[in-house]
This record gives structure tokens, C-alpha cells and sequence, in this order.
């Protein structure tokens, strides 16, 4: 019965899972007021198109986001009523803690390292997930 019920729920773990990258789910956030190119993406983010396609490629694979081809650019919209209904419920949490809730914009001085954890911080400290989770939102 366990099984079943676990069974049934592996679509929503699948979102988390695609959702669970800090630039999967700034992506998913931007995207969440409409389609945009992934020029405009890169612009938001201040990332490079190599890091976003990649990131968007995983997204697609897991059926969160959607590419629709117009003229010479490709435009990415959010697919997946479950993965919609997941970012608004971390855009309300973030609100009602009284955080403000934005995609963080990269100005090229991140304090991040080559392998996208703040400088000087290390894998697993606290203050290492608290600083991923705020540049989520």
C-alpha cells in the first residue's frame, strides 16, 4: 500500500528534484510572469547562455518548462501546473517570513566560486545553505 501511495506522488518529486538546482528554480521564477528568450533569461540572471541552456535543457527533459521557436529565437514558458503550483508556494512562504521575494541578479561580483558556492563558505554549513536559498528568492 506504501508503495501505491508513494507511486503515485513521483511527479511531484520529480519537480522538486529538476527544482532543486539555485538556477533551475531562478529560471522557473523568472518565467513564472510568462515566456521569455533565453537572451532575456541571461540577461535577468546576468549568466552566461551556456549555464542557462544547459539549465533549461534539464528543465524540458523533465516536462517543467515548454520551447516554442519563433523566428530565430527560442522562447521558454512554464508547462507543469505542479511546478507552477511549487514556486508559488515558495514565493508565498518567502513572502509571509517577510522576505523579499526576486530572482537575485548576478552583477558579475557574486562572491561565488567556480564550483557556485559563496567564497570562503564551505558545502553543508548553515551559512552556506542560507546564502544558496536567498539568492533563490
Amino acid at each position: 500500500m506504501l508503495n501505491k501511495i508513494i507511486e503515485q506522488h513521483d511527479r511531484p518529486v520529480e519537480v522538486l528534484q529538476a527544482l532543486a538546482h539555485h538556477l533551475r528554480l531562478q529560471i522557473c521564477v523568472l518565467l513564472t510572469d510568462g515566456s521569455l528568450s533565453v537572451s532575456r533569461i541571461c540577461e535577468h540572471l546576468n549568466t552566461p547562455q551556456h549555464r542557462v541552456s544547459q539549465q533549461l535543457a534539464l528543465l524540458r527533459s523533465a516536462g517543467i518548462v515548454e520551447a516554442q521557436k519563433q523566428s530565430r529565437q527560442v522562447f521558454y514558458s512554464i508547462k507543469d501546473d505542479q511546478a507552477k503550483q511549487i514556486i508559488g508556494i515558495i514565493m508565498k512562504t518567502t513572502k509571509a517570513s517577510g522576505q523579499q521575494v526576486s530572482v537575485q541578479v548576478n552583477d558579475g561580483q557574486s562572491g561565488l566560486d567556480a564550483n557556485d558556492k559563496p567564497v570562503g563558505s564551505k558545502r553543508g554549513s548553515k551559512s552556506f545553505e542560507a546564502g544558496r536559498f536567498s539568492e533563490i528568492i
